[in-house]
């Protein structure tokens, strides 16, 4: 019994310390992104949802926060669907809210046990779990979070 709960005790570090690296070998091909947190809104492509905070809701003055909610589930699929970053080698090309594609050169870096992608524009501190990438950064007082999946080839 000491042996079987040591294995997995084992296995359960190995996992942990492999899904904490970020490796530009592991980001090569195409992330969709999935969800976008913006100053706590929540836009979340996949299921076809927002979470609006009341701050957020405040400025629609003449909707209620259905109606509120309603278009901004319209103007995120208009937005936001189709929305990219594709890695090949040390260079990533981008579709993210507009109908141009941005391509840059990036680079990953380790600092205190964090990943971060590094171009010259951006900075993203970053994690994968399994087949979802989480990216966040923040400047200017305003926190963007993205969760991007890795698409099959």
């Amino acid at each position: 019994m000491k042996n079987i709960i040591t294995l997995i005790a084992i296995c359960f570090v190995a996992i942990n310390a492999n899904a904490q690296k970020v490796t530009q070998k592991m980001l090569e091909g195409k992330w969709m992104v999935i969800q976008l947190t913006m100053d706590g809104n929540v836009f979340d492509i996949k299921n076809n949802t927002v979470k609006l905070t009341p701050e957020y809701l405040a400025g629609f003055k003449k909707k209620t926060p259905d109606e509120a909610n309603a278009y901004m589930v319209k103007q995120m699929n208009k937005e936001m669907t189709g929305n990219y970053f594709q890695f090949i080698g040390n260079v990533f090309e981008m579709k993210f809210l507009a109908d141009t594609i941005d391509t840059e050169k990036y680079e990953v870096k380790e600092s205190n046990g964090k990943y971060f992608i590094t171009s010259p524009s951006d900075e993203f501190e970053v994690r994968i779990e399994g087949r979802l990438l989480h990216a966040g950064t923040s400047a200017d007082g305003r926190e963007l979070k993205l969760i991007l999946e890795k698409q099959q080839l």
